[in-house]
Order: C-alpha cells, then sequence, then structure tokens
C-alpha cells in the first residue's frame, strides 16, 4: 500500500513539473473552451451572405475555426468555415469547473426533538 501511494506521488510530481514546463494550466484550457462554447458565427459575417476578409478577424475569432474549405463553382468562389463544436466546449467547462458532479443535498434536522432510535435510522437511511 504504501509503495504504491509513493508511486501516485511521483507521478503527480511529474505532471505537476509538466504543467510548468509546458505553460499549461487549468485556466488556460478553460479560457480556450470559453472562447469556442460562446463563440458566434456573426462573429465572421458582414450582413447575411458577406464573409469578413479571414486576415482581418481577431485571434480570438480564428481560434474557434476549425476549417476553412473553398471551391470554385460556376456561381463564383464558395468558402465553407466550420467552427469547433460548442457542445463539446460547454461539456469540457462543465467538467472542469464540476457542474456535472454528483448533486449535494442537504438536509437540516433538529436532533433535540429524536429520539435514539429516531437517529440510528436517520443514520441507517443516511448511509444507504
Amino acid at each position: 500500500m504504501l509503495r504504491i501511494v509513493e508511486v501516485q506521488k511521483f507521478i503527480q510530481s511529474l505532471q505537476a513539473d509538466l504543467e510548468k514546463t509546458a505553460g499549461i494550466t487549468a485556466l488556460r484550457v478553460l479560457k480556450e473552451h470559453e472562447k469556442i462554447a460562446f463563440s458566434d458565427t456573426g462573429m465572421i459575417r458582414e450582413g447575411w451572405m458577406t464573409l469578413k476578409d479571414y486576415e482581418e478577424l481577431p485571434k480570438e475569432i480564428k481560434d474557434c475555426i476549425q476549417e476553412v474549405a473553398t471551391r470554385v463553382t460556376k456561381y463564383g468562389n464558395e468558402v465553407k468555415i466550420k467552427f469547433y463544436d460548442k457542445q463539446r466546449s460547454l461539456d469540457s467547462i462543465s467538467r472542469i469547473l464540476g457542474f456535472d458532479a454528483a448533486t449535494k443535498i442537504e438536509q437540516k434536522i433538529d436532533f433535540d426533538n429524536l429520539t435514539d432510535g429516531q437517529i440510528d435510522l436517520l443514520i441507517t437511511k443516511m448511509t444507504e
């Protein structure tokens, strides 16, 4: 058992060093997901049919774009822009912030008015 604890501590120290060396923190990951989760396709448009010039888009908007595809049609150039999956980023944010953790239920009980038997019964039910 002691050996397992030592191995776990060693792994945790390696992970902490790697995080520091790479400069990747939970906050940085969260901020990247935030950009994607709250992105809006309107950020790349000038009206309904016209796209803004890609080179003029801010980095925060470009970071949300997964793919840009172009093709020539008989009507002119066609541009297809695909954003990263918003739902996946929202799910990741929920997981990072603990929103998907089991719901905690709190009850206030006045033990002064309960018998020992009633208290034992409550404890049994709460630990099931």
